[in-house]
């Protein structure tokens, strides 16, 4: 057991100084490092962990046959957010048809909130692609949200 244990090492070791690279770290600032757990109307969500954005949410609701879409970034300061919000019908096919798009623009906190009207007995998303940049690193952010309009 103690030989392998040492030959395990010795292959950890050799392959960390051929290859620097593969086993490399990158310092994270300390305010980004807690995990992202948030917990919206009772529901719990885990998000990953971003560089430059603390809280990445999507929500996507109905009132009667108005969708009611629901956007929040929350960067790291001196940050700034920018990039689109998509309202799509999800097709039986797995398809997207495009219902309507924003333009999404902010500096350290963005919280974008709009309505669309949609038709009932379909399936919606909205998408989210944005770009968080900081210290000129700039990182995508994509998240999505999905509801039935009955």
């Amino acid at each position: 057991m103690k030989k392998r244990i040492i030959s395990t090492l010795s292959v950890v070791a050799l392959v960390a100084t051929a290859f620097p690279s593969i086993i490399s770290a990158q310092a994270m600032p300390i305010d980004t490092a807690e995990p992202k757990m948030l917990e919206l109307d009772g529901y719990v969500s885990f998000q990953p962990l971003w560089q430059n954005a603390r809280v990445v949410t999507a929500e996507l609701d109905f009132n009667g046959t108005t969708a009611e879409a629901i956007v929040t970034i929350i960067a790291l300061d001196n940050s700034t957010i920018s990039g689109t919000a998509r309202l799509e019908r999800v097709n039986a096919n797995g398809t997207f048809t495009l219902i309507r798009s924003w333009p999404l623009s902010a500096g350290t906190s963005l919280r974008f909130a709009e309505t669309q009207t949609v038709a009932r007995g379909h399936e919606y998303r909205i998408s989210v692609n944005a770009s968080v940049t900081r210290n000129g690193f700039s990182e995508t952010i994509t998240t999505e949200a999905r509801n039935t309009l009955r």
